[in-house]
């Protein structure tokens, strides 16, 4: 890392604040940040990353822990696809960004039955 390198020129203790500070935004990156952007993208909850990232982890080791959220998009489109659409029926299909359409709020259908 260049900035740990930089503060050696200074001191090796203004290293070892650069190295913790390092750790630190890269921690609250990795578990906060980026389970919040990819519930709004992929709409994976982020519980639900955090503890595949654990599992993944702790079972397979690093290559795990890079390849659980990927592992668990797939799962939840398998889910969705097989389970939710094909036993229980539900076809809807909701897509990312686009607001619903509102309902005509009188009840009415509107000229000639078109609305």
């Amino acid at each position: 890392v260049p900035a740990i390198l930089l503060a050696f020129i200074d001191s090796p203790t203004s290293a070892l604040y650069v190295l913790i500070l390092f750790i630190v935004v890269q921690l609250i990156e990795s578990n906060l940040l980026t389970p919040m952007i990819e519930r709004r993208t992929v709409e994976l909850p982020p519980v639900l990353t955090i503890a595949s990232q654990l599992a993944l982890a702790i079972l397979v080791g690093a290559v795990g822990l890079i390849l659980a959220t990927p592992i668990l998009a797939v799962v939840m489109v398998l889910v969705q696809t097989l389970y939710i659409q094909d036993v229980l029926g539900d076809t809807e299909i909701k897509v990312i960004g686009q607001p619903e359409e509102q309902e005509n709020k009188t009840g009415d259908s509107g000229i000639l039955g078109i609305t």
